[in-house]
Protein backbone atom coordinates (compact mmCIF):
# COMPACT_ATOMS: atom_id res chain seq x y z
CA UNK A 1 0.00 0.00 0.00
CA UNK A 2 2.89 2.38 0.72
CA UNK A 3 5.57 1.50 -1.83
CA UNK A 4 3.81 -0.33 -4.70
CA UNK A 5 0.16 0.65 -5.23
CA UNK A 6 0.67 4.45 -5.29
CA UNK A 7 3.23 4.16 -8.11
CA UNK A 8 1.65 2.46 -11.14
CA UNK A 9 2.53 3.13 -14.77
CA UNK A 10 -0.56 5.33 -14.95
CA UNK A 11 -2.40 3.45 -17.66
CA UNK A 12 -5.65 3.25 -15.66
CA UNK A 13 -6.00 7.02 -16.08
CA UNK A 14 -8.46 8.30 -18.74
CA UNK A 15 -5.72 10.53 -20.21
CA UNK A 16 -3.11 7.81 -20.61
CA UNK A 17 -2.20 7.63 -24.30
CA UNK A 18 1.46 6.70 -24.09
CA UNK A 19 2.66 3.82 -26.26
CA UNK A 20 0.07 1.07 -26.88
CA UNK A 21 -0.96 -0.09 -23.43
CA UNK A 22 -4.47 -1.17 -22.48
CA UNK A 23 -6.19 0.35 -19.45
CA UNK A 24 -7.51 -2.77 -17.75
CA UNK A 25 -10.97 -3.76 -16.51
CA UNK A 26 -12.46 -5.03 -13.28
CA UNK A 27 -13.18 -8.43 -14.82
CA UNK A 28 -9.61 -8.55 -16.12
CA UNK A 29 -8.26 -8.06 -12.61
CA UNK A 30 -10.63 -10.75 -11.32
CA UNK A 31 -9.55 -13.27 -13.94
CA UNK A 32 -5.88 -12.64 -13.09
CA UNK A 33 -6.73 -13.77 -9.56
CA UNK A 34 -8.58 -16.83 -10.85
CA UNK A 35 -5.84 -17.89 -13.24
CA UNK A 36 -3.15 -17.39 -10.59
CA UNK A 37 -5.19 -19.47 -8.14
CA UNK A 38 -5.49 -22.31 -10.65
CA UNK A 39 -1.77 -22.02 -11.47
CA UNK A 40 -2.10 -24.17 -14.57
CA UNK A 41 0.48 -24.92 -17.21
CA UNK A 42 -1.05 -24.53 -20.65
CA UNK A 43 2.02 -25.78 -22.43
CA UNK A 44 0.45 -29.18 -22.86
CA UNK A 45 -2.06 -31.81 -21.67
CA UNK A 46 -5.74 -31.70 -22.53
CA UNK A 47 -7.39 -32.84 -19.31
CA UNK A 48 -7.74 -29.38 -17.71
CA UNK A 49 -9.90 -26.41 -18.63
CA UNK A 50 -7.15 -23.90 -19.39
CA UNK A 51 -6.17 -25.49 -22.69
CA UNK A 52 -9.79 -25.77 -23.81
CA UNK A 53 -10.41 -22.11 -22.95
CA UNK A 54 -7.40 -21.06 -25.01
CA UNK A 55 -8.49 -23.30 -27.88
CA UNK A 56 -11.96 -21.71 -27.84
CA UNK A 57 -10.49 -18.21 -27.73
CA UNK A 58 -8.32 -18.96 -30.76
CA UNK A 59 -11.40 -20.22 -32.62
CA UNK A 60 -13.20 -16.98 -31.80
CA UNK A 61 -10.26 -14.91 -33.03
CA UNK A 62 -10.14 -17.05 -36.16
CA UNK A 63 -13.77 -16.17 -36.81
CA UNK A 64 -13.43 -12.48 -35.89
CA UNK A 65 -10.50 -11.91 -38.25
CA UNK A 66 -11.87 -14.16 -41.01
CA UNK A 67 -8.96 -16.56 -40.92
CA UNK A 68 -9.40 -19.80 -42.87
CA UNK A 69 -10.74 -22.85 -41.03
CA UNK A 70 -7.29 -24.43 -41.14
CA UNK A 71 -5.72 -21.54 -39.21
CA UNK A 72 -4.50 -22.02 -35.67
CA UNK A 73 -2.15 -20.30 -33.28
CA UNK A 74 -1.12 -19.63 -29.71
CA UNK A 75 -1.24 -16.70 -27.31
CA UNK A 76 2.21 -15.26 -26.71
CA UNK A 77 3.72 -12.88 -24.19
CA UNK A 78 5.36 -10.72 -26.86
CA UNK A 79 6.60 -10.61 -30.42
CA UNK A 80 8.77 -14.69 -31.59
CA UNK A 81 12.19 -11.70 -33.99
CA UNK A 82 13.44 -14.34 -36.35
CA UNK A 83 15.48 -13.63 -39.46
CA UNK A 84 13.53 -14.76 -42.51
CA UNK A 85 10.17 -15.20 -40.71
CA UNK A 86 8.54 -12.82 -43.20
CA UNK A 87 9.07 -15.43 -45.92
CA UNK A 88 7.26 -18.22 -44.03
CA UNK A 89 3.66 -19.29 -44.63
CA UNK A 90 3.53 -20.71 -41.12
CA UNK A 91 5.72 -21.24 -38.09
CA UNK A 92 5.71 -24.20 -35.73
CA UNK A 93 8.05 -25.33 -32.99
CA UNK A 94 8.19 -28.87 -31.67
CA UNK A 95 9.82 -30.53 -28.69
CA UNK A 96 10.29 -34.26 -28.66
CA UNK A 97 10.74 -36.57 -25.70
CA UNK A 98 8.76 -39.39 -24.15
CA UNK A 99 7.51 -37.13 -21.34
CA UNK A 100 5.95 -34.60 -23.71
CA UNK A 101 3.14 -36.64 -25.24
CA UNK A 102 -0.43 -37.58 -24.46
CA UNK A 103 -3.98 -36.39 -25.05
CA UNK A 104 -5.94 -35.44 -28.14
CA UNK A 105 -5.23 -31.71 -28.25
CA UNK A 106 -1.97 -30.51 -29.79
CA UNK A 107 0.39 -29.12 -27.17
CA UNK A 108 0.47 -25.34 -27.25
CA UNK A 109 4.19 -25.51 -26.57
CA UNK A 110 4.54 -26.88 -30.11
CA UNK A 111 3.34 -23.53 -31.48
CA UNK A 112 5.75 -21.34 -29.54
CA UNK A 113 8.91 -21.33 -27.47
CA UNK A 114 7.37 -21.62 -23.99
CA UNK A 115 6.98 -25.07 -22.49
CA UNK A 116 5.64 -23.64 -19.23
CA UNK A 117 2.80 -21.26 -20.06
CA UNK A 118 0.40 -19.37 -17.81
CA UNK A 119 -3.38 -19.21 -18.22
CA UNK A 120 -3.41 -15.89 -20.08
CA UNK A 121 -6.37 -16.88 -22.26
CA UNK A 122 -8.84 -16.60 -19.37
CA UNK A 123 -8.76 -12.80 -19.29
CA UNK A 124 -9.56 -12.43 -22.99
CA UNK A 125 -12.11 -15.27 -22.90
CA UNK A 126 -14.01 -13.78 -19.96
CA UNK A 127 -13.85 -10.25 -21.38
CA UNK A 128 -15.39 -11.40 -24.65
CA UNK A 129 -18.04 -13.36 -22.75
CA UNK A 130 -18.85 -10.31 -20.63
CA UNK A 131 -18.83 -7.54 -23.25
CA UNK A 132 -19.14 -9.22 -26.63
CA UNK A 133 -17.32 -8.43 -29.84
CA UNK A 134 -19.74 -5.65 -30.86
CA UNK A 135 -18.90 -3.61 -27.77
CA UNK A 136 -15.18 -3.96 -28.46
CA UNK A 137 -15.89 -2.84 -32.00
CA UNK A 138 -17.73 0.23 -30.73
CA UNK A 139 -14.88 1.10 -28.37
CA UNK A 140 -12.33 0.74 -31.15
CA UNK A 141 -14.40 3.05 -33.34
CA UNK A 142 -14.74 5.46 -30.40
CA UNK A 143 -10.95 5.69 -30.06
CA UNK A 144 -10.57 6.29 -33.79
CA UNK A 145 -13.15 9.10 -33.70
CA UNK A 146 -11.40 10.59 -30.67
CA UNK A 147 -8.12 10.63 -32.58
CA UNK A 148 -9.81 12.48 -35.43
CA UNK A 149 -11.37 14.91 -32.94
CA UNK A 150 -7.91 15.57 -31.54
CA UNK A 151 -6.56 16.19 -35.05
CA UNK A 152 -9.34 18.72 -35.71
CA UNK A 153 -8.54 20.52 -32.46
CA UNK A 154 -4.85 20.68 -33.32
CA UNK A 155 -5.45 21.98 -36.82
CA UNK A 156 -7.68 24.74 -35.41
CA UNK A 157 -4.83 26.07 -33.24
CA UNK A 158 -2.08 28.08 -35.00
CA UNK A 159 0.24 27.37 -32.06
CA UNK A 160 0.13 23.62 -32.81
CA UNK A 161 1.26 21.52 -35.75
CA UNK A 162 -0.12 18.15 -36.84
CA UNK A 163 2.51 15.94 -38.42
CA UNK A 164 0.20 14.03 -40.79
CA UNK A 165 -3.45 13.00 -41.27
CA UNK A 166 -4.98 10.76 -38.59
CA UNK A 167 -6.91 7.91 -40.25
CA UNK A 168 -6.88 5.55 -37.25
CA UNK A 169 -6.27 5.89 -33.50
CA UNK A 170 -2.74 7.35 -33.47
CA UNK A 171 -1.94 11.04 -33.78
CA UNK A 172 1.26 13.10 -33.57
CA UNK A 173 1.51 16.85 -33.04
CA UNK A 174 3.82 19.44 -31.51
CA UNK A 175 3.80 22.92 -30.05
CA UNK A 176 5.21 25.65 -32.31
CA UNK A 177 3.95 28.76 -30.47
CA UNK A 178 2.27 31.94 -31.60
CA UNK A 179 5.54 33.56 -32.64
CA UNK A 180 7.04 30.80 -34.76
CA UNK A 181 9.57 33.21 -36.23
CA UNK A 182 11.43 33.25 -32.89
CA UNK A 183 12.34 29.63 -33.46
CA UNK A 184 12.52 29.63 -37.23
CA UNK A 185 15.54 27.69 -38.39
CA UNK A 186 16.26 26.42 -34.88
CA UNK A 187 14.40 23.13 -34.72
CA UNK A 188 16.66 21.93 -31.92
CA UNK A 189 15.23 24.58 -29.60
CA UNK A 190 11.71 23.65 -30.66
CA UNK A 191 12.41 19.97 -29.98
CA UNK A 192 13.70 20.79 -26.50
CA UNK A 193 10.65 22.93 -25.80
CA UNK A 194 8.29 20.08 -26.69
CA UNK A 195 10.29 17.65 -24.57
CA UNK A 196 9.91 19.98 -21.60
CA UNK A 197 6.17 20.25 -22.21
CA UNK A 198 5.90 16.47 -22.30
CA UNK A 199 7.75 16.11 -18.99
CA UNK A 200 5.44 18.61 -17.30
CA UNK A 201 2.35 16.86 -18.67
CA UNK A 202 3.50 13.52 -17.33
CA UNK A 203 4.98 14.57 -14.01
CA UNK A 204 2.03 16.85 -13.27
CA UNK A 205 -0.42 13.97 -13.71
CA UNK A 206 -2.20 15.86 -16.47
CA UNK A 207 -1.84 13.34 -19.29
CA UNK A 208 0.58 10.79 -20.69
CA UNK A 209 1.42 11.07 -24.36
CA UNK A 210 4.75 9.61 -25.40
CA UNK A 211 7.33 11.28 -27.61
CA UNK A 212 8.51 10.31 -31.05
CA UNK A 213 10.65 11.61 -33.90
CA UNK A 214 9.15 12.08 -37.36
CA UNK A 215 11.41 13.21 -40.20
CA UNK A 216 13.97 14.27 -37.63
CA UNK A 217 11.57 16.45 -35.59
CA UNK A 218 10.17 15.77 -32.12
CA UNK A 219 6.41 15.29 -31.68
CA UNK A 220 3.91 14.20 -29.05
CA UNK A 221 2.68 10.70 -29.89
CA UNK A 222 -0.79 9.61 -28.78
CA UNK A 223 -1.83 5.98 -29.16
CA UNK A 224 -5.48 6.13 -28.13
CA UNK A 225 -6.42 2.66 -26.85
CA UNK A 226 -8.27 3.86 -23.75
CA UNK A 227 -11.93 3.06 -23.15
CA UNK A 228 -12.04 5.59 -20.29
CA UNK A 229 -11.13 8.60 -22.46
CA UNK A 230 -13.76 11.23 -23.24
CA UNK A 231 -13.63 14.17 -25.64
CA UNK A 232 -13.19 16.63 -22.79
CA UNK A 233 -9.94 14.84 -21.95
CA UNK A 234 -8.51 15.93 -25.30
CA UNK A 235 -9.80 19.47 -24.80
CA UNK A 236 -7.93 19.57 -21.49
CA UNK A 237 -4.76 18.15 -23.03
CA UNK A 238 -4.54 20.91 -25.61
CA UNK A 239 -5.38 23.61 -23.08
CA UNK A 240 -2.47 22.42 -20.93
CA UNK A 241 -0.07 22.06 -23.87
CA UNK A 242 -0.82 25.67 -24.88
CA UNK A 243 -0.54 26.91 -21.30
CA UNK A 244 2.74 25.14 -20.54
CA UNK A 245 4.19 25.85 -23.97
CA UNK A 246 3.34 29.54 -23.77
CA UNK A 247 4.91 29.86 -20.34
CA UNK A 248 8.10 28.05 -21.36
CA UNK A 249 8.40 30.04 -24.57
CA UNK A 250 8.05 33.33 -22.72
CA UNK A 251 10.84 32.27 -20.39
CA UNK A 252 13.13 31.33 -23.27
CA UNK A 253 15.94 33.83 -24.02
Amino acid sequence: MKYVLPYPAGNIHPRFWGWVIGTGTVSGAFTELLSASMNTNTGGLDHHSANHVEKQLILWLQEIFHFPASASGVLTSGEGQLSGIERADSLAHGEGGSGLTGGDLPWFSDYGFQLSRGFRALKAWMSLKEHGIRKYGRLTEQNILQARYLADLVEAKPELELVQPVPLNVGCFRYIGQTRERLEGDETRLDELNKEILIELQEGGIAVPSGTTVRGLYYFHLAITNHRSRREDFDLLLEEVLRIGGRLQRKAP
